[in-house]
């Protein structure tokens, strides 16, 4: 980025850049610092309080080198000034918003796009000469659902687990279309069970930070407890968020919801996990969320390849999500069911045109699936599309109080 003095965002793996005084960490995730250890001596980091305290904790960054600053607040930093806004993706993760008399640049991270970015003060009828954009899911095939409705559809299956004896049976019974070869293999082995309910354990995959908004609304939903291992519970130490403090505890018996890494939620292992609790626990049910998992409606025709107008995505692409949407994977039977969940905190396609709709935007540069050149100009025509469908239209509104899309 062309400002003064030196500015690096997310570019630890690179050691010491020349001309580069001043390095920006937006969050604390392995594919950003990545980088950074004790031994960085290569100039200040600047980052949020959440984040600079992880960096120090976990990663031993020695405190003369970590610069904390606080969200929402304009801040001179020599020739230019920042602020931090809040990214909507995993705890301590900011946007920066860097300006100097001359230019407006917003790098996003990684962010969940909402309304509120378009409202907040810092950036609302803002003109942004330069957008770093989280293009993860800049595709037509991942305009998945809304995250509150997918915590909410998930919380609500945990309910009917714990507290209808009936509903694992009734779950597995349910037909997925273009699915009808495995539904009836399930319902196979679903007539040879003959299984007493029991008390159900609830296994939600993580990252070291991220993904903990699934257990909790779960967890506050049924009433329990969250269990987390040592390690991550040293890790929240640092989040200081009096929510999960409430909910978390150290005895695996107490917490009814497992905090795992989404690498360990599988089919095949989730009954070897409760074999560990058994009797406490007869019964177990892993979600594994993450947005590749997403497979639109066939009618949508959203291949990678697919060119739908704008007004379609941001008018008709709403992806709503409840508790009867949800069928149980490949494996899973009475006492143990497996979830692949469309929860993502990244940006949908949806997400990405509803916010690139609704910014006066220079010009845009893509942070994530830049290594092919096909893939830089199928993203590079979405952004034109986006241009001129404000040049026509104007930029979309978004209202104060407005808290989706």
């Amino acid at each position: 980025m062309n400002l003064e003095p030196g500015v690096a965002v997310d570019a630890f793996r690179f050691g010491a850049v020349p001309n580069i005084s001043m390095y920006f960490l937006t969050h604390f995730h392995s594919d950003h610092y990545g980088g950074l250890s004790q031994t960085w001596t290569h100039g200040k980091i600047y980052c949020s309080e959440i984040t600079g305290r992880l960096v120090m904790q976990q990663l031993r960054v020695s405190p003369e080198f970590v610069v904390m600053l606080p969200l929402n607040e304009r801040l001179e930093l020599g020739k230019f000034a920042v602020t931090l806004i809040d990214a909507n993706h995993c705890p301590g993760s900011v946007l920066f918003l860097f300006e100097t008399p001359r230019q407006r640049i917003l790098h996003t991270g990684d962010f969940r796009a909402s309304p509120a970015h378009i409202t907040h003060p810092s950036i609302r009828n803002k003109h942004i000469d330069s957008l770093y954009l989280d293009t993860t899911y800049l595709s037509p095939k991942y305009a998945f659902p809304h995250q509150a409705d997918v915590v909410d559809s998930c919380a609500e299956v945990c309910y009917k687990l714990t507290h209808d004896a009936d509903f694992a049976r009734r779950v597995m019974s349910r037909k997925s279309e273009g699915n009808q070869g495995l539904m009836k293999k399930l319902l196979a082995s679903i007539a040879k069970q003959d299984v007493a309910v029991g008390k159900w354990l609830i296994i939600v995959g993580t990252y070291s930070i991220g993904k903990e908004r699934m257990a909790i609304g779960i967890a506050k939903k049924i009433g329990a407890k969250i269990f987390a291992p040592p390690n991550k519970r040293r890790i929240y130490t640092c989040l200081q968020d009096p929510v999960l403090d409430a909910l978390l505890t150290s005895d695996p018996l107490e917490g009814q919801v497992h905090l795992v890494s989404l690498q360990e939620i599988r089919p095949d292992t989730l009954s070897a996990y409760l074999d560990q609790f058994k009797p406490h626990y007869s019964s177990i049910v892993g979600f594994r969320p993450t947005g590749w998992t997403y497979k639109p409606p066939v009618a949508r025709g959203a291949t990678p390849k697919a060119t739908p107008s704008v007004e379609t995505v941001t008018n008709l692409w709403h992806s709503p999500f409840s508790e009867s949407d949800m069928v149980p994977s490949r494996g899973s039977t009475q006492t143990v069911m497996y979830y692949d969940i469309p929860y993502s905190e990244h940006s949908s396609f949806r997400d990405l045109t509803c916010f690139c709709t609704s910014l006066q935007i220079g010009r845009v540069i893509p942070t994530v699936n830049v290594g092919t050149q096909a893939s830089r100009d199928q993203m590079r025509m979405w952004f034109d599309k986006w241009g001129a469908e404000r040049r026509r239209l104007g930029l979309r509104k978004v209202a104060d109080s407005q808290t989706r899309w």
